[in-house]
């Protein structure tokens, strides 16, 4: 019995693939299903399994279930060649099937069958039925695989073609081959849609607290304070561990983070924007209250239109960019406060369109630097 275990894309499918194309005629190969159903199939994927050795209908109408294991246990171990049965994405069995693999992986080892079985270990906690089954299957005969994601060094040979993307894509994908390869069909940073609804199915399946968790992380770039999580979710602990279990969030006593930032921004464009800048409002709230770089408050207060403190941070965060050089990044926090000067002194507003005018020169955009620059003269006058 063979667990092949991993989160969503990692290539759990794939290595089962090339190992029977490996094996060609020298097994007989049959495979079943799990499915994410809200009810799911009884006994759905041994019905597959059923069918392609021609006992559907024994499977079907086969009476009490110890019966059917028996049966279909021979079934599996009949012919002249040995057989691989193929089970997939086993976290989403029904009970009936549980219990199948449990009568099977008991008995297989005196057998010609070896049992492929698939799963999402991200989907799989402490207490999920299948954990349960497969600690009931003696240890030794089960071997297990867990697929790792690609290196950074395998990333840059897949995207020789694409000069200087490799760190890019490494940092979005973390490696993982699914993610990677979407990202290289779409020819750019965008999203790919197979992505979205990958993460949108998977969404759906967590509770309302831990939702509501994974979708503050990801309006977030990069790494997200626990504090800032604890602010507005006090006493999160088991909230983040039932998050790490499912696969989305990774974090230590300091931080939280997604696994992927291709991800983080899958799960953030699948928020309605409503909500989603009433996210960035609470982040800013939290941000503020513990003294974070302005560069990041500013982020977080324009995209949760709080204009106010968007014009209160915003010339900060120019001064801390223009004080290492910074000059592009200090002129865009500036940029931002351009539409509402009307909320500032005339003399700040004219401090503010003067140095965005001067900085605007230092990055060669002249027409700009010449307009502000007029503007500021007209107030100081």
């Amino acid at each position: 019995l063979v667990l092949i275990s991993g989160e969503a894309g990692i290539g759990k499918t794939r290595l089962v693939e090339e190992f029977l194309r490996a094996t060609g005629d020298d097994a007989r190969t049959v495979w079943g299903a799990c499915d994410d159903l809200v009810t799911p199939r009884a006994l759905g994927p041994f019905r597959d399994i059923a069918r392609g050795i021609g006992i559907e209908a024994e499977v079907r109408t086969g009476g009490a279930t110890a019966e059917i294991y028996g049966v279909l246990l021979e079934a599996l171990d009949s012919g002249l060649r040995p057989t691989v049965a193929v089970v997939e994405d086993a976290h989403w069995a029904d009970a009936a099937s549980l219990d199948v693999l449990k009568s099977v992986g008991r008995r297989v080892e005196r057998t010609r069958v070896l049992l492929l079985i698939t799963f999402r270990d991200d989907e799989v906690t402490a207490e999920h039925p299948l954990r349960a089954a497969l600690g009931q299957i003696p240890s030794d005969v089960i071997v297990r695989l867990a697929p790792q994601p690609l290196s950074g060094e395998a990333v840059a040979r897949l995207t020789e073609e694409r000069p200087g993307s490799a760190a890019n894509v490494f940092a979005l994908t973390r490696g993982n081959p699914f993610l990677v390869s979407e990202v290289l069909a779409g020819g750019d940073d965008h999203v790919p849609d197979n992505v979205l609804d990958s993460l949108a199915s998977r969404l759906t399946h967590l509770d309302d607290e831990v939702r509501a968790v994974v979708e503050l992380v990801a309006v977030i770039p990069g790494r997200c304070e626990r504090s800032v999580v604890e602010a507005s979710h006090p006493g999160s602990a088991s909230t983040l561990a039932a998050a790490g279990e499912r696969g989305f969030l990774d974090h230590d006593e300091h931080g939280v983070w997604f696994r992927h930032e291709l991800a983080r921004r899958a799960v953030e464009e699948t928020i309605p924007p409503d909500r989603r800048r009433g996210l960035h409002r609470v982040v800013v709230g939290a941000l503020v209250t513990q003294g974070a770089d302005p560069a990041r408050i500013v982020h977080h207060a324009d995209l949760g239109g709080d204009i106010d403190v968007l014009v209160e941070y915003g010339p900060l965060a120019a001064r801390q960019a223009r004080s290492v050089a910074a000059h592009q990044e200090a002129r865009s926090h500036l940029s931002r406060l351009l539409p509402h000067l009307e909320r500032l002194p005339m003399t700040e507003r004219a401090d503010v369109l003067a140095e965005y005018a001067e900085l605007s020169h230092f990055v060669d955009e002249q027409t700009a630097a010449l307009d502000t620059g007029g503007r500021a003269l007209d107030i100081y006058r």
